[in-house]
Order: C-alpha cells, then structure tokens, then sequence
C-alpha cells in the first residue's frame, strides 16, 4: 500500500518578481495599510475609509487646466497611482506607470437657479458614499458641478489608504500651485521629491517592532478591550457602519484658555482637550480604565514631509482615572503616557490586534472604540488664480469608523476651536451626541476654571434623585384592628378548613396575645414560628405583633437545623407552632397550638392592652448570607405601612378584593400578601403547600375563589402559564399580577400574553429587596407585553428613591450600568447582630440630609432616557471572562428571548459560560447559540447549553443555582479533546489551516486565531480555500474559526470551464498523432517516469506491480459488483488510462473512452475452507505473476470469489504507476460501497464525477519542478547529504522481503506525545523512525525518503485517483537522549518542505552527494476504509489490512506505519532487501522503533 495518507496544503509561489502590464513595480503594503486593506477585505464595498471634501470656487474656474493640474499632482505621486492585490505572501502594492484620475463635469447651470445648490449637496452626498475598488483603481475621483459661470463646487473622493490629513494639504498646496503656475505661464515652484510611498514601504519591511510590541504589551496588560458607551439602541449583531457627523462649538475664549493652562502645566493643548475628554468617557461609561484611540503621524523624517500617502497610525492611550487625582495630576499622567506612546507610535495599530490577541467581531471595532483627535485647520480661502479663490470643507460619507470619533479643530489663524463628532447611528441619535458635546464643553469649562478640582468633583452631578415621601408610620396590628372594626363580618382569611371573617380573625388572635403575655413574651422580644401554612398564620403573626414583640418566621421545608440557627441568632422567648415533632430545642419556651389549645382558649378574646410602637421591629426574616451563614434582617412596622400606603392607589387595595397567601410566610413577599389584604377588609386565601407546586390545582383555585390581586415569582408564573395553557380558564376576576423576586424574562411575558384566553389582569413587575421591606420598584407591563424586551423594573415608589451609582458612588448616566441603592423611608433597621455587616450595606447617603441612609443592593441597573430602571443583573453575578466584564442577567434575558426557551440561567463553569434552559426539546444548543449570535458578541454567548425538564428551585420559588447540575459541553472536543479531521473535506480545511498558520497537526475544533491567526492570515485563508473550490467571507472566518465550524458555512466556488480543457497539456502534433478512441493525454509525471526507470533497472514490472487480497463480509451481486467497477471507470480517467513512453514527443498518458471492465467471479461456496484458502492463494499468486503492459489498459484487475452466502474475497492487481495508497483505498470503498448501493436500488443515480482530473496535477508538478524558490529551498537542506545508508545498495535490484508486527500499546502512545508536544501523529511516527534507522545503521547523521502526497488542494481534489505521490529526502541528527527534540524537528522541517514537496525527487537527488536513497518511510491512515457500511474487511490484527499483500518497491529499507482509521489500532510494515538488511536488523529495528514510542510517551 503506497504511503499518501496525508493531505496538507501548500502555497503557491510569489508572482511579485514580474509586474503585470503596466504596473511600474509592486511593493509590499505598509503596517498602516495592511490594517485599511483587511478592512476593507472584511466589509468590502463600504465607503468607511473614503475621504470626501469640496472646493466652492467662486471665479471663472478653467476645468481644462485644473484637469492639467490634476494630472501634475498625480504624476508627482506615485501613491495615487497605486492598487492593491494579494499575492501569496499578502497584499502588494501595484505602481502603475499611468493611471489618470479624470475630472468628471456635472452642469448644473439648466436647472432652476433656487435648486441648483439643493441638487449638487445630493449629489456629493451619493458620491461621497460610493466606495472605491482596491485592485482597479484610481483611488481619487475629481467631480466639478457647475452652479453658474463663476460659482463651481469640486468634489474630490479618496481611499484613505493612500492619504492621511497631512496630505490633504500638501494636494490643496500642489493643485492651486500647478493651476495658478499654468494660469501665469510658469513652471510651478514645487519641492523635489526625493523618495515615493513605495520606496518607505520596502524600507519598513527591514523595521523591527519587537521593542515596541513589547511596550505595547506591557502597557495594555488587562486593559479592556471594549468600551461600551451607553446606547440609544443595543448594539446590533453586526455593526452597519452607518454614521453621521454632528458639529459643536465651544466656548468663545475656549482655545485660549486651554493654551493658557498647558503652558502653566507644561502640557500640549491636546493633552489638555484629551483630559476633558478621558473625563466625559469616564462619566459616560463607569470605567476608570479606558482606551482612548488616538491619530498619530509616521512622517519621521524630512523627505516624507512632501509626500503624499498614508503615514497616520492609530495608539490606543489607556487612561487610568483616579477619584481623588486632581485635573493637574490627570494632565501630567496623561503627557507622560502619550510620550511614552509616541516612543513606540511605528508598530501599526492591526499588528498590535492582532498581537494581544483581541478578538475580532462585527459587532464593535477592535481594541478601542472611542476615538479622540485634536487638530489645527486652516480657514483661508485657496487661491487658484486671481480672482479664483476656494473654501476647502471635509464632507461626511455617511459612515463611522467608530463607535465615536471625537475630533476639535483649532484655526491656525488665531481663531477658536469648534469640535465634531463622527457617531455610529447604530447606536446612537443625534440628541445623545449634542448631549455629550454640551457636557464635555461643561467638564472642560470647568477643569480649565478650577484644574485643582479632583475627577470624582468634576464627573459628580448635582441631586441625583428626589426626596422620598415620609409619611408617618404605624403600627400593623393597630392598623388591622381598625379594618376589623370597619369589616368586622367580611371574611378575612380562608383556608381548607373554612373562613375566618375579620373579627373572629381579631379574637383569635386576642387570645393568643393573651396567652404569649402569659407566658411572659414582652415588647421588644422574639417569637419564632414554625407552621404549616394555613389561617392560623396571621393569627399568630397578630397575636405576637399585639404583644409589641416581632416575629420571626423559618419554613418547615428549610432543613432541620435551620430555625434551631434562626431561633438561636435572634434569642426568641417562645416558639409558636404546629408542628412540635420538628421544632428545636433551646433555651426557649415552646407554644404547641394543639396541646396547648385549652390554654389558649381559656384566655379572653379582648385585645390586650396597646403595645409598640411604629418604629419598633415587627419581623426578622432570614435571607442566605454570601459566607453561607443567613442573616437576619430587621423590619419595622413603619417600613411596611409606608409600603403599602404607597401602594394602595396604585394597586386599589380595598374590601371587594382577594389575595392569596401563596409564598411561605419566611419569604417577605408573603409581608405585601399578608397586609395588603388584611388591611383593607380583603379576603386572604391560604394555599396549601400541596397546592403552590401544583400549577392545575392553583390554576383551579385562583378561579374558585375570584382571585383578584396574585402575587408571584417570575419563575411561578412560567409553571401557572403552561397550565392554563392546557386547561385554558379567563380568571374573570383577576386584576393584577405582581411579579418579584427575582429577574423577569421577557419570554415570560411575552409567552403569558399569547394565552388564549387571556385573563384581564395586568401585569405589574416589582423590584425588592427584604432589606428595603419587600418591594422597591413597580413597572406595569404595557398591553400585549409591548415594550417589555428586557427586564424593566420601572420606577420607584413614592416612600423610596433609587440610584443608580457607579464605584465612585457618582450617578451613572442614563443608559450606564450601576450598582442599585435604595433610599428613603422602609430602609430595615439592619441586620441583627451584626454591626459590621449593617453598617457595610447600609451606608450614608451622599446626597440625602444629615443621618440618611442608602442601602446597597449588590444589583447592577440602568436608568433609562424615560427615569425608569432595567435591571440588569446580581452584582455578585457580574463576571470577567477573558478581559471582558460580563453581566449574567444580560445574558440570561437574550437567552429568554428565544422562542423554543421557557427560562434559563446563566452561570460560570470552569472559565466558561453556561446556559441552562427549560422549553422545546427540539431547542438545539447550536441553534440558540446561532440566534443569540444576532444580538450579544461571541465572548457573551455561552459555551455550553445543557436543556432541562425544569429549572431546581428554593422553597421561596427562586432558582436554586447551587442544584444545577455540571452543563453539557455544547461543541463535541471543546474540552480539550482533539478531533482529528473524519472527512476529506474536513482533511483539505485542515491542510490549508496548516499552509497558511505553519502549524500541523490541526483539529477539526482548534481555533485558527488562537493557532496564530491573524488578520492578514485569515485573508490568506479565505483566499487559500477559494483557491481549493471553497467560498468563505472574511467574516465566515472570524465567526466560525475552526474547521468543524467554518466548514458548514462554505459554498462551492463555480467552476472555471476553460480550465479543464482535454488535450491542453500536449503539443499540437502529439495530438495529431493519437489514435481513434483517445479522450484525452497529458505527459507522465515523475514519479511515473521514475517507476518505469526502475522496472527497466530490474528488468521487468514487478517491481511496481501491486496485488491485495481482502477477505470482505456483506452479502455479494455479481450484476452489482461488476456495474459499479464500471461505473467507477467512467467516473475516474486514470482507471481508463495507459502510459505510452516512446511513441510521441515525451512520455504520454493516454485516457481511453470506454473500456470493458476487468473483473472475475468464482463460486467457491461448495468447497472446503481449506480448498478455498488455497484456492484463494492461486489466484493471488496469478495476479501477482501476470505482469501489465503498460501500453494496454485498464491497469488493474479485479477477482470476485464467493466463499459463503455472506462472505467473499476480493482480489485486486494494479499497477502503482496509476494508483497511490490513497486512490487505491478510495476506490475499494467506492467499489463495495456502490455495491451495496446498487443491490438495494438498481436504478440508484451514478456518483457525479470528480470535480478536478489529474491532468490538473500534472501542470502544477511541471511548475513547481521549474520553481525556483522550491529549488533554493532543496538545494540549501541537501547540501552534501548522502541517502546512501548501506554501501552497495546501487547494484541490488531485489525483491524485499516483508515483516509486520501489530503494536498494542502504539495508539495511545501516539495520540499522548502529539497532544502534549502540539504535533499531528504523523511527526511522532516519523520521529521514531528516524531514531530506530540511526540505531540499526550506527550513523549519527541519517537521511530517509517521506512519501509525501500532492493532491491540489482544491474542490475536489480528494476526490480524484492517480499518482499523486513525491518522495522528499529529510536529514536528520538523531538526539538519543532527547527524543521530543526531534520529533520537534521533524514537524518543524515537514512545516518547512510542505510549499516545496512536490519538486520531484528526480530533480532532488541530483542535489545531494550520491542520487541513492535507500531508506523510506511512510504514515499511512486511509480515512476512505473507515467509510465502508455495510460491507466489512476481515482483519483479525488491525481491522483493514488484505489477507494477502504483494506491494514491492526499490527502496533497500522501507517502513510504514499503518493506522486503522476506525479501530485505531497500528501495524508496523517493515520491507527489506535481505542482501543488505537482514532479517535480525529488520527486527531490531522494529524493536528500537517501539522502544522509541513508549520513552516519549512515558516523557510526556
């Protein structure tokens, strides 16, 4: 089996030595426009980097001559006449002797004198927004429109890849000079220009940035890489580029100021304006550490000071802001680190992406997004000729590079300064942008009065809330008495028992009062409950309240030593419950309610006399602490009237209203439940347990009992929605739903609002917190759930206020994310017992009265343009991935979002994010992270999707993230498995992965930016698979960067017809001479020529004369069998093919049109199993004893012999000068496969044909043998090597003999040193045969023949059968003590001959001291054999090898390592010419080659 498994890629050879017409010369691309041309690769046809500007010329303007001047300006730079084209090595500039940028005329004059202007700013803005083609050229276009005869506007466009600023004044100097020369009959007075923009660029490719890249390294180290600046619109999938420009001014007086005040600091202004605006950007986000971008000019020496072309490079300036820095000290760091940055401004802003390794997305620019530049202008009008002046304007093309260029302009003439602001209309409005303009002309304004003024001062607002409303506070059960006195016969509490009316509720809970006073429970104590959830809930919340002592709840589902905690932390007096088998014991008394019932009734059922007052704690309800300790919070009873006096209005508390007790009574939302019924002479409906986690059964109870008003978590709703989905009920009296406790999905909304039918009720989102006593917030969800695309926690109510702050305790803007604060009147006492912890959370308010107080929520929000809050996410649930901070909550709700998710969460899981949502079954992790594609950029889109029945939650209804389960891997390998290519188009991305990275060895999920990708590389990429038939776009790569991802993205290149035209390869009269039936001939390639020259050598055809014999199991038709060796004949050339060596003008490969197929059957069925094995023997051996004549194909045969019903054995003869190892396996698969195929449905379509030939191979084999980069290359690796290893070997011409030997343990060995030493399996396998040949052969130095593979690496290319074989010399010097040294070596030099292996080995041995190469070796793993269905090979030691096996060759020493692609079991194939090699060397080698596997595995 001849060795061509492999299949890398390679590249082609650079055609930059000869210009094509026209072209003066090529040069490589600067640094700077390498990053333009990726750009404008990534989004091409976009007018991004045009430059539009205009003259208004008012005089007689001569076009003729300003055309002439035009002309001048373009012959002087060569930058205008410049193209771009990728060559091998990149992109290039072409120079073209003569490209004319003609002046195109717009006569406007016709029209209506009033619409002129109006007609002339439409078309300036369509053609502003025209873009440029790189490869044809010209990059300036000239455009006059003529107004009337002495007013013309001229619009000149170009592609800022030849210009930069700078050159906008050297062209409006050069064409006013050369029309006003031309006007006055002179020579224009021009500088000399002693260099071109192409002459610098073969300069730089000699400049080294390792000092700078390492500067820039360190600098930016943990730098964010994304600044996001809150939006009017959530940044899309895909940025559009789409922009506008807005103008602003400063203050008259502004530009001397800043002068004044860089002088006194010693500053430049620009440092100064740079401040103002780190300042604005710092507001603006809530980052004290940004990346700025920044312009800079490359011109560093005078010659480049005339020129035009395009020196601007862009430094990202990181700005640290510290609160208590001052102006002055933010001025001084800043001058520092822009000198700093400008010591090292050459390295060009796309290399240092690419370097940090900053990960490309549409979604936002790379490394910085914001943008600042300062510069001087102008305002003088040019002067064309007398009476022929121009004012110069730079025009907008209606796009933004950025997220927001911030530029100001100061006139040279002593003038102000005036600002613009280029924006991306994706995300911002016009009104956001002036907003920003006016506060950063206030920050400047107010750093250049008071520059001692400290940042956090500067970027502080004024009052950033209103007062909360106060009103006076009272005590619950006074309150409650009051309802029971106006509602005394309305029922109050129901219950599976029956109803309590309100005054029997009262004397209830009299008694118990009476009975806790009893027992000595005092005001100011504790009383703790333990309950089942029924009406005697308020009533003992009543009875302990009417002592003037607070209650303190724990669920009997909390685990058994939680209230022993609970009781112990608060030091209750006395336990009330229901349930004495589960309550603690302590040093307190224990109330059984039904032991104890006699007791209790025996005291009166008058209210005991008043006790407590408003400010007194009425609760202690515990919430999960982050130490894992829960802490008690302390309410009272003012916080919650204040609560539901602010909600009464709005929520029409009243008597003709029911709630219902759903939560457990340790959960405050029971606490709004609880009084917001009881109260107000409403019913309260207790539910049972049972029934709370049965969605039908509460469904059924809710429209029993007219409920009105329901409170739920969102994760409750999600349960009730589905069950009235199924069971549809209108709930006719239900009026609201309040949803809180944690976030709300907008799936959720929007799912509840397609029921049918839909209840009245409306939906009401509240944001709370038991701290600030239940609830905070309330946004009432619009009709039909409108508007409600995330979560929305609306404002606040009117006793709280809410802020929104950043870490500097400043208000964020509108639209930045914050921590949330709650101010105002139901702030809880604090935690009890716990001073520390209180006074961290609960901290002075900075902007409140004296003693005011602000609770820390630890939720991240933002308020939007209307006053209203998103909630955004737990601060805690805040995350830093990668260099990016990432909120979860975001995440979450673009998750919710999808149509097939009912809810999800998002956690962190090793380093990675994961998702886990409830919904569709049909919901596919690859799906989902397709759709939230289109709304978060890639760093957000969780790695892992593991779907569940439904989510785990707490006995208070919230999700329990602790019993999530680990996630389920979304992408098979992206554990760190490697996952070697399984099919051949898989094996042809991965060989162009290794031509264009360097790297072997590549995986179906390695990421080809983490393997070194770049930029510029995944351009070469893109281009490299278009070169193979595959069509990607850049963004295909940068969205989808391993081979498993990109491939399903690729779409087939259309064939070029011309190029697979018959009979193209051969001279004239060589075709004239062909016989009839010929259809098609090209010349022999080397390795072919070489075969036939060692047949002649040793006499005969045996020598290349291949016979393999399988046993196959699957059932046999003949009729089958045979058409589908026809039909592989029709579909493969070579299998029709004959090699005619003397007849024509060279060696020629003749392609007939039909030939009869050559196969064989026997029945062997009714003999013995021995008669049939040596039955099968004499027909191995006829093969391999009838030689072929080359000149009468077809060159293979093929024996059929039916062992059993469902066993047979194939034989199949062929010459090696038509087949390699690859094809040969191929076309077995195709035989057995179509077979199969065939015996199923006769009429079953034939496979289409290649969509390459070999013809095509034998072109590129001619040229790379006439390569002479290749050539060079060869030359300097074989200088003075020898491939003679045994002396003598020229005169031996024998038969070798074969030994093979199955290694058990080499699979893992294999798989374990390529892991860990980062190489494909094939270098290990070489490796050790290169150790093992240095053993047996006693040479420090040895050389061996790599059989390597040829296929052209384009659509199809796996597809086609031939000779695609090479055999390349490698030299190496074994290391016997360090063995992952040379397997090291050995992948460095396969990376290094891959563009230049298929040189043919004729042409290299006649580089090396003698032309013998005695040693050979080969890897060989037949992906093909592992696509075989449902016949089989029969191998009982690794799974495909053939019964028998006759593959002679000419090589003294020949080993192959061969690899089941299914099994993955191996087989070492040793053959050698005994007369040199005798048998106990064959074995010692194959000793010495396992004992190389196990060292390096046990090494790594």
């Amino acid at each position: 089996m001849s060795p061509s498994a492999d299949l890398p890629a390679t590249a082609t050879a650079d055609p930059a030595a000869a210009p094509p017409a026209g072209v003066l010369r090529t040069a490589p691309v600067t640094g700077l426009q390498r990053g333009l041309w990726f750009l404008d690769r990534w989004n091409p046809q976009a007018a991004t980097y045009t430059t539009p500007w205009t003259y208004d010329v008012t005089g007689p303007l001569d076009l003729v001559l300003l055309q002439r001047a035009l002309d001048g300006v373009t012959a002087r730079h060569e930058a205008l006449r410049t193209t771009f084209a990728l060559h091998p090595d990149g992109p290039r500039q072409h120079v073209h002797a003569a490209l004319a940028v003609p002046l195109t005329v717009t006569d406007l004059r016709e029209l209506p004198e009033e619409r002129r202007a109006d007609r002339a700013e439409q078309l300036i803005a369509e053609r502003a927004a025209e873009p440029f083609d790189l490869a044809t050229g010209p990059l300036l276009r000239a455009e006059a429109f003529r107004l009337a005869d002495d007013r013309t506007t001229l619009l000149f466009v170009v592609h800022h890849i030849v210009w930069d600023g700078w050159s906008a004044e050297l062209f409006d100097h050069e064409l006013t000079e050369l029309y006003r020369a031309s006007t006055e009959h002179r020579a224009p007075v021009l500088p000399a220009l002693t260099t071109q923009y192409a002459d610098w660029a073969e300069e730089e490719q000699h400049t080294s940035y390792e000092e700078h890249l390492a500067h820039w390294k360190q600098s930016l180290d943990g730098a964010p890489t994304l600044l996001e600046l809150p939006g009017d619109r959530p940044r899309p999938a895909e940025r559009s580029q789409r922009g506008a420009t807005e103008p602003f001014d400063l203050a008259p007086g502004t530009a001397a100021r800043v002068r004044e005040l860089a002088e006194h600091e010693g500053v430049t202004p620009y440092t100064v304006q740079l401040a103002a605006f780190a300042l604005l950007m710092g507001r603006w986000t809530g980052s004290d550490d940004l990346l700025v971008g920044t312009p800079v000019t490359t011109r560093n020496r005078p010659e480049l000071a005339d020129l035009l072309g395009y020196f601007v490079n862009l430094l990202p300036l990181r700005v640290r802001l510290a609160p208590d820095a001052t102006f002055r000290g933010l001025l001084a760091d800043l001058q520092d680190g822009a000198f700093d940055a400008f010591g090292y401004l050459d390295v060009p802003f796309d290399q240092l992406v690419d370097l940090l390794g900053t990960t490309r997305t549409p979604q936002h620019p790379p490394l910085v997004q914001v943008v600042f530049g300062a510069h001087t202008e102008d305002a003088t009008p040019l002067a064309f000729a007398t009476g022929v002046t121009a004012l110069r304007a730079v025009r907008s093309n209606g796009t933004s590079k950025f997220d927001l260029t911030w530029s100001v302009f100061e006139d040279t003439a002593g003038g102000d300064v005036r600002g613009e602001a280029e924006y991306s209309t994706d995300l911002f409005d016009a009104g956001t942008v002036r907003r920003l303009a006016a506060e950063y002309a206030g920050l400047l304004d107010a750093a250049l009065a008071d520059p001692d003024a400290t940042v956090l001062r500067l970027t502080s607002a004024g009052r950033p809330h209103r007062p909360a409303r106060l009103d006076p506070g009272h005590c619950l059960h006074h309150l409650f008495e009051r309802a029971a006195d106006a509602y005394g016969d309305r029922p109050a509490v129901s219950d599976p028992n029956g109803t309590l009316d309100h005054a029997e509720l009262d004397r209830r809970a009299n008694r118990l009062a009476h009975t806790l006073l009893a027992r000595g429970v005092r005001p100011g104590d504790r009383v703790g409950l333990l309950m089942e959830r029924t009406a005697a809930v308020p009533v003992a919340i009543l009875a302990v309240l009417k002592t003037g002592a607070a209650y303190v709840p724990v669920d009997l589902a909390a685990p058994a030593d939680r209230a022993a905690l609970v009781f112990g932390d608060t030091a209750v007096t006395l336990v009330v419950t229901d349930r004495p088998d589960r309550a603690p014991d302590g040093p307190w008394q224990t109330l059984d309610l039904a032991a104890d019932a006699d007791e209790i009734a025996a005291h009166p059922a008058v209210r005991p006399p008043a006790a407590g007052r408003p400010g007194d704690i009425a609760y202690l309800i515990f919430t999960s602490g982050s130490t894992g300790r829960p802490k008690g919070v302390a309410v009272a009873h003012e916080h919650v009237s204040r609560l539901l006096d602010s909600g009464r209005d709005h929520f029409g508390f009243g008597p003709d209203t029911v709630w219902t007790l759903f939560h457990s009574y340790a959960f405050d939302w029971t606490v709004w439940e609880l009084w917001g019924a009881l109260l107000h002479g409403a019913r309260l409906v207790v539910v049972p347990h049972l029934t709370s986690r049965s969605p039908d059964e509460f469904a059924g109870l809710l429209d029993e009992e007219g409920v009105t008003h329901l409170c739920l978590t969102p994760s409750a709703l999600r349960q009730l929605e589905p069950a009235l989905r199924r069971h549809p009920r209108a709930l006719p009296a239900l009026r609201w739903i309040m949803l809180g406790g944690e976030a709300l999905d907008p799936g959720v909304v929007q799912r509840w609002h397609d029921l049918d039918p839909l209840p009245p009720a409306r939906l009401c989102n509240l944001y709370g917190i038991t701290e600030t006593t239940v609830h905070v917030t309330t946004h009432d969800v619009a009709e039909g759930g409108a508007g409600f695309e995330r979560s929305l926690v609306g404002d606040p109510m009117p006793h709280l206020t809410a802020l929104v702050l950043d870490d500097w305790l400043r208000p964020s803007p509108p639209g930045v994310p914050g921590e949330l604060y709650i101010g105002g009147g139901s702030l809880a006492h604090g935690y009890w017992g716990r001073p520390g912890l209180t006074a961290g959370r609960f901290v002075a308010d900075p902007y409140g009265p004296p003693g005011a107080r602000l609770y820390r929520t630890g939720d991240v929000a933002r308020r939007l343009s209307d006053g209203g809050l998103e909630y955004v996410g737990r601060a805690d649930f805040q995350v830093k991935l990668r260099g990016f901070r990432i909120e979860l909550g975001e995440i979450e709700n673009a998750v919710a979002a999808h149509p097939g998710v009912d809810a999800c969460v998002v956690t962190v899981h090793d380093d990675r994010l994961a998702a886990y949502v409830t919904g569709s079954h049909g919901t596919q992790p690859a799906d989902l992270r397709a759709f939230l594609g289109r709304s978060l950029p890639e760093y957000m889109i969780p790695a892992s999707v593991t779907v569940l029945d439904a989510l785990p939650l707490t006995v208070n209804g919230k999700v329990d993230r602790a019993a999530l389960p680990d996630p389920d891997r979304a992408v098979p390998g992206a554990a760190g498995r490697h996952v070697e290519p399984r099919t051949p188009e898989e094996e042809l991305f991965a060989g162009v992965w290794t031509e264009v990275l360097g790297v072997g060895g590549i995986g179906v999920h390695d990421d080809f930016f983490h393997l070194g990708g770049d930029s510029i590389r995944a351009v070469q990429l893109a281009g490299a698979l278009h070169d193979r038939g595959w069509q990607v776009t850049l963004r295909d790569v940068f969205n989808a960067p391993t081979v498993a991802e990109l491939l399903p993205l690729a779409r087939p290149v259309a064939a070029d017809p011309t190029a697979e035209r018959s009979f193209a390869l051969i001279a004239e009269e060589d075709r004239a001479e062909l016989p009839p039936g010929i259809v098609d001939a090209y010349p022999m390639v080397s390795m072919q020529l070489s075969m036939v020259f060692h047949m002649e050598v040793a006499g005969g055809t045996d020598s290349y004369h291949n016979v393999n014999s399988y046993r196959i199991t699957g059932d046999l038709r003949e009729s089958a069998l045979r058409r589908s060796v026809e039909e592989a004949m029709a579909r493969h050339a070579v299998l029709r093919t004959g090699l005619d060596l003397s007849g024509y003008g060279e060696p020629l490969q003749l392609v007939h049109g039909t030939l009869p197929a050559p196969v064989e059957f026997a029945d062997l069925r009714a003999a013995t199993a021995e008669e049939q094995d040596d039955t099968v023997r004499a027909v191995f051996e006829h093969h391999r004893d009838r030689p072929f004549d080359l000149t009468e194909p077809p060159l293979f045969r093929i024996t059929v012999q039916r062992l059993a019903d469902d066993a047979f054995q194939l034989t199949i003869s062929e010459h090696h000068a038509i087949l390699d190892g690859w094809s040969f396996t191929s076309l077995l698969t195709e035989i057995l496969e179509r077979h199969t195929a065939l015996a199923a449905d006769p009429a079953s379509a034939p496979t289409p044909p290649p969509r390459t030939a070999f013809r095509d191979f034998v072109a590129v084999e001619r040229e790379a043998a006439a390569d002479r980069d290749s050539l060079a290359y060869w030359r300097s690796r074989l200088d003075g090597a020898t491939g003679q290893l045994w002396p003598g070997s020229e005169d031996v011409h024998e038969l070798p003999r074969t030994v093979e030997r199955v290694l058990p343990d080499a699979p893992g060995q294999l798989r374990a040193v390529a892991d860990a030493l980062g190489v494909p399996v094939k270098s290990v396998a070489l490796a050790a045969h290169l150790h093992a040949l240095a053993r047996i052969t006693g040479r420090r130095r040895v050389t061996t023949g790599l059989a390597m593979n040829g296929r052209l690496e384009r659509l199809g290319g796996t597809e086609v059968y031939g000779l695609f074989l090479n055999t390349v010399p490698l030299v190496a010097e074994p290391d016997e003590d360090d063995l992952a040294a040379l397997v090291r070596h050995v992948h460095r030099e396969e990376l290094d001959m891959m563009p230049h292996r298929r040189v043919p080995f004729a042409r290299l041995a006649r580089m090396m001291a003698d032309t013998a190469l005695d040693s050979q070796f080969g890897y060989l793993r037949f992906h093909a054999l592992g696509r075989l269905s449902a016949a089989r090979i029969e191998d009982g030691r690794i799974g495909c090898e053939p019964t028998l096996r006759h593959e002679p060759n000419s090589f003294a020493f020949g080993a192959s390592l061969i690899q089941d692609p299914v099994s993955q079991r191996v087989l070492l194939a040793v053959d050698h010419q005994r007369t040199l090699v005798d048998d106990a060397t064959a074995d010692r080698f194959i000793d010495a080659y396992t004992q190389a596997l196990a060292r390096l595995a046990a090494a790594t």
